[in-house]
């Protein structure tokens, strides 16, 4: 185990799993499904992260978030990197389908700049890490605004805790997810 005591394949296995989260506020139970996959574009260990309103019985429900996540270890610790498609549309349940995740080219995905990765640190048995506003600007998201992101995860045995929220030039909200507090996914 590296100096700082937390190693990507702890961290890998605390994300990818199947997971729950109750409806918060306004918004609508979710489920999420975490899967390894190979990404020659990306470094490190890629976790592809695709979250649904919880649907009636087997049907999934409305796509919520899509992401890729790299774990890797720098010389400070395991950091988590964020990455996103230009297009959604191909990549939905991508964790079942290998070679096209093999494929994607860096083109296929915009990478969120170095200042919004996540340092991950292990605080008796939880693995959290954070960033704000002031550090994480997008130039463009996907609809053409500048914006800033913020954005906490925590993660153990039992699940994680997930919130984000994008900002606009002007300081004025753009999202929040959820509408307060954090999604509190516990794994199936």
């Amino acid at each position: 185990m590296p100096a700082w005591g937390l190693d990507v394949d702890t961290v890998v296995g605390r994300l990818v799993g199947e997971f729950t989260a109750p409806a918060e506020g306004d918004g609508a139970a979710q489920h999420a499904v975490h899967a390894e996959v190979r990404v020659r574009a990306i470094d490190g260990r890629v976790v592809f992260m695709q979250w649904r309103e919880q649907g009636e019985g087997d049907e999934p429900g409305e796509l919520t978030r899509q992401r890729l996540w790299s774990v890797v270890e720098d010389g400070d610790g395991v950091v988590l990197r964020f990455f996103t498609f230009h297009d959604h549309a191909p990549y939905v349940d991508l964790h079942k389908k290998p070679l096209i995740a093999m494929a994607l080219r860096s083109e296929d995905l915009r990478a969120y700049p170095d200042s919004c990765a996540v340092r991950l640190r292990d605080v008796d048995g939880r693995i959290g890490g954070s960033v704000a506003a002031s550090d994480c600007r997008l130039d463009t998201d996907a609809y053409g605004r500048n914006l800033s992101l913020e954005y906490a995860l925590e993660l153990d045995a039992e699940g994680f805790e997930f919130h984000e929220g994008a900002f606009q030039a002007d300081g004025s909200l753009a999202f929040r997810m959820p509408e307060s507090g954090a999604y509190r996914f516990r794994r199936r």
